[in-house]
């Protein structure tokens, strides 16, 4: 029992992993298909059925950004401490910061 406990946690894990590398495209998805479903609808049922259809989409959509797209998580690979991924970070926004300035001067050049 503990072993199936486990395996569920870590399969839950690499679940919320998966949407939260992809959700932008699980978005986008979402949109498409419940776009292409309203006008499905429309042409063979009515436009209350489709309105409705529609508006259930929307709410499932903002219950999905409400759990997995409020704010982005920084994914940092390869380490260990608070310490590594902070000089890590720093590095990596002054590179950004140096990238950015050498743009602008050599579009105001």
């Amino acid at each position: 029992m503990i072993l199936i406990k486990q395996k569920l946690v870590v399969l839950k894990d690499l679940f919320s992993l998966l949407i939260n590398q992809h959700k932008n495209q699980i978005s986008y998805l979402a949109g498409f298909i419940s776009a292409l479903t309203f006008v499905l609808i429309y042409y063979n049922f009515s436009l209350e059925i489709a309105l409705l259809f529609l508006l259930i989409c929307f709410g499932l959509f903002e219950v999905f950004n409400y759990f997995f797209g409020s704010t982005p998580d920084i994914i940092v690979m390869g380490v260990d401490s608070e310490e590594d991924i902070m000089r890590t970070l720093k590095k990596s926004i002054n590179k950004a910061v140096k990238e950015k300035n050498n743009n602008e001067n050599d579009h105001n050049s």
